[in-house]
């Protein structure tokens, strides 16, 4: 959960398409920090955080690129790792990067609804002192949820998406024409290509108000480093869609801002398009009606991808370093793949992401494993039958 913090109202222009910038003295009334007014307007995705996880999704793309570059007789590329071994993307929430609260603001609203006196009184210092107390307490509950998880081992958990989802008919993007690339690139949103919060502390390239009800919120984003490099160059040979478990009404104002004209981003789907299982918002690739021979989906939460784990390359979740090179590191892999009949085999043999999952390690399978060594290592002990009775002495 995002903690509030102080924001400084000359940091970043307040942009709205189509409308004049917001002067500074507007930013108390539109910013709202309180923790009952933090939702889920943005992905709620776990990220890879584990080190385990971490680091053998970086020393399985280090590999396979080395491996790639020994077959052809050429050095080892400079190509894009899933994950680096440092950690100078930092951040207090792990679990879900900019996982704020917009549902619940809508609780907030609806109070205001039925009895707005009660909702805009100041609370007495011990409630005060109460609600705060709750609220640090809640955050490190999902710190420590965060802690735990582990998504290869969710990966490896996830049922067969006949299972979770009836088939489809029907299909979010529209048919292809004879001037549409081949392939399509999917791309997240929040932690791969920008960073938002709703305090404005990270430093942002741009802010803008979301409205959620009768309340009104200031979103502070930040875009990752060559972003616009990167999406000038996959949009010349793929279809670009933006594929996030955002919310629309903020997303959908985001991308407004970073591709104003439509010209990079072919298209957009949103957190509605997302399968819900297991408190995760997965991305089910069939939706969008193009052949997974020709798609390749780009997260930093690896099991958002899990249902078509071949199509899926994991990038580093990215929070606010400036030296960070992740997406420039990824354009020789998709250029090559971009021409390559089917992705898959490519994509596989790059990141091995399913020997990674089959190599999770399962608490539950570890503990059954132990239970049946320590039963077979207990002596089985035959029942003795009981002695005969004594005849008494004549």
């Amino acid at each position: 959960m995002l903690r509030p913090r102080q924001q400084d109202p000359a940091a970043a222009p307040l942009a709205t398409p189509g409308k004049p910038p917001l002067s500074p003295a507007m930013d108390t009334s539109l910013i709202t920090s309180t923790a009952h007014e933090e939702a889920e307007l943005f992905s709620p995705l776990f990220h890879l955080h584990k080190e385990g996880s971490h680091a053998d999704l970086c020393t399985a793309g280090g590999k396979a690129a080395a491996d790639d570059a020994q077959a052809l007789g050429q050095p080892p590329p400079e190509l894009g790792q899933p994950g680096r071994s440092d950690t100078d993307n930092t951040s207090t929430d792990h679990s879900t990067g900019t996982s704020a609260s917009l549902s619940m603001a809508a609780d907030v609203d609806a109070c205001g609804e039925t009895a707005s006196a009660e909702c805009v009184a100041s609370p007495a210092p011990a409630a005060a002192a109460q609600q705060a107390q709750q609220a640090q307490q809640q955050a490190e509950e999902a710190d420590d949820e965060c802690l735990d998880f582990d998504p290869l081992l969710f990966i490896k958990r996830l049922p067969p998406l006949e299972r979770c989802v009836p088939p489809r008919r029907d299909f979010l993007l529209p048919k292809k024409t004879r001037r549409s690339k081949q392939k399509t690139l999917v791309l997240d949103l929040d932690e791969t290509l920008v960073h938002s919060t709703l305090d404005g502390y990270c430093r942002p390239d741009f802010m803008f108000p979301v409205e959620v009800g009768t309340m009104r919120h200031m979103v502070s984003v930040r875009q990752r480093p060559h972003l616009h490099t990167f999406l000038e160059r996959v949009s010349q040979l793929y279809e670009v869609v933006v594929f996030t478990a955002s919310q629309r009404v903020y997303a959908e104002q985001l991308l407004d801002i970073v591709d104003p004209e439509r010209r990079l981003v072919r298209h957009r789907v949103f957190r509605e398009s997302c399968v819900f299982w297991e408190g995760n918002y997965l991305k089910d690739l069939t939706v969008l009606g193009r052949d997974l021979a020709h798609t390749i989906i780009i997260d930093n939460s690896p099991q958002a991808f899990g249902f078509q784990l071949d199509n899926g390359i994991p990038i580093e979740s990215w929070y606010d370093d400036d030296g960070d090179d992740e997406l420039l590191k990824l354009l020789p892999f998709l250029e090559k793949v971009a021409h390559a009949e089917d992705v898959r085999p490519h994509i596989q043999r790059r990141f091995r992401l399913r020997s990674l999952v089959e190599a999770a390690a399962d608490p539950e399978q570890q503990y059954m494993q132990q239970q049946e060594a320590a039963a077979r290592q207990v002596p089985d002990v035959q029942p003795q039958s009981p002695a005969p009775p004594r005849r008494a002495e004549q």
